[in-house]
This record gives structure tokens, C-alpha cells and sequence, in this order.
């Protein structure tokens, strides 16, 4: 009787797992904010050993919505941009996942934490965008823009 009992208990909490795994956002790489902070403490500029370059392969443009507190990242070309780090002004970061090819991605200005040891995020400090870079496992590419979205 106890086998059944433990089997139960243990299917009774694996569906239980199982039904709150699906209430997380799927696709986002580090859509936990504890994911994303720890991420933010220990990351590092790679734009001062080695600036951005060009790509014919990785084309993105971003797009500033200052009204509403967002940065849209495009994918203007073919190809899937792998999950990559998206460095907001040289000093902001934030993960992201992979972007189909003529995709998008959107973060919010809270969720661009600033790297290093005390990550405060891009709308408390009130900054404006000036400079977006994208870091994947090839390097560190350029993006276009930002333009500011207008209403």
C-alpha cells in the first residue's frame, strides 16, 4: 500500500511542477528576474577589448519607445540570431532570446539592468538610449538605430 501511496504524493507533485512551469513566459532566455540580475552582477562590456563590428549575417535595428518604456530589437534579415546579450549605451545589459529571421524582440526598460556588482535597471536612472550592441557567441555586432518610435 505504501508504493502506491509515494507514487501518488510523487505524480501528485510532478503535475504540480509541470503546471507551474507552464505559466512562465516560453522562449525567454532569463525571463526570471533573479536569472536576469544574476546575470547582470557578473557581466562584463566586451565592447573595450574589441569593438562592435559589422555583419552582413547579424542585421538588426532597435527602436526606442520612449513614451511607453520599451526597446524593440529587429531581425532585417534571413537569418535566426541565436540567443544573445543585448548592451544598452556600454553600460546596460539584457539577455534575449533567439530572434527569428524579420523577428522582434521587446524588453522594458525595467528589465535592463545595468552590469556589475549593484544593477539598478535603465528607467530608474532615466537614461536615454543612445547606443544598442548585440553580444552572441561569435562576437559583438552593431545594431541600427536607435529611432525613436513616434506616436
Amino acid at each position: 500500500m505504501r508504493p502506491i501511496r509515494l507514487t501518488t504524493i510523487l505524480a501528485l507533485g510532478f503535475g504540480i511542477s509541470i503546471v507551474g512551469c507552464t505559466t512562465q513566459e516560453v522562449g525567454r532566455v532569463g525571463s526570471e528576474p533573479r536569472t536576469q540580475i544574476a546575470y547582470a552582477a557578473t557581466a562584463k562590456y566586451p565592447g573595450t577589448k574589441s569593438p562592435a563590428q559589422t555583419s552582413d549575417r547579424i542585421q538588426v535595428a532597435a527602436v526606442d519607445d520612449v513614451e511607453n518604456h520599451k526597446l524593440s530589437l529587429m531581425n532585417l534579415n534571413d537569418n535566426t540570431i541565436p540567443p544573445s546579450t543585448a548592451w544598452i549605451n556600454g553600460a546596460y545589459v539584457y539577455q534575449l532570446p533567439t530572434i527569428p529571421p524579420r523577428g522582434m524582440a521587446e524588453m522594458s526598460y525595467a528589465d535592463i539592468l545595468m552590469a556589475g556588482p549593484n544593477p539598478g535597471d535603465l528607467k530608474k536612472t532615466g537614461q536615454s538610449v543612445q547606443k544598442v550592441e548585440l553580444q552572441t557567441h561569435e562576437g559583438l555586432y552593431t545594431v541600427q538605430g536607435p529611432s525613436k518610435k513616434t506616436k
